[in-house]
């Protein structure tokens, strides 16, 4: 699978596009990092979440297209 970067070139994403990606719902995302069961390393900002791109990758066996 190829991922194209985002033009902005983020190295994290939120909670909500992390979910989006793996296929959950937000709901069940908020459920697992509370519980600290996300299946990624979540980076907490006040009461943000964030993760990084790169380790959604890893989780997806995604490849980074090159331009």
């Amino acid at each position: 699978m190829q991922l194209r970067g985002k033009t902005t070139g983020a190295r994290t994403v939120t909670l909500s596009e992390a979910a989006t990606q793996l296929g959950i719902g937000l709901s069940l995302a908020y459920d697992l990092a509370h519980d600290g069961d996300f299946p990624v390393r979540l980076i907490r900002l006040g009461r943000r979440y964030r993760c990084s791109q790169a380790d959604l990758d890893a989780l997806l066996g995604a490849t980074v297209a090159q331009p």
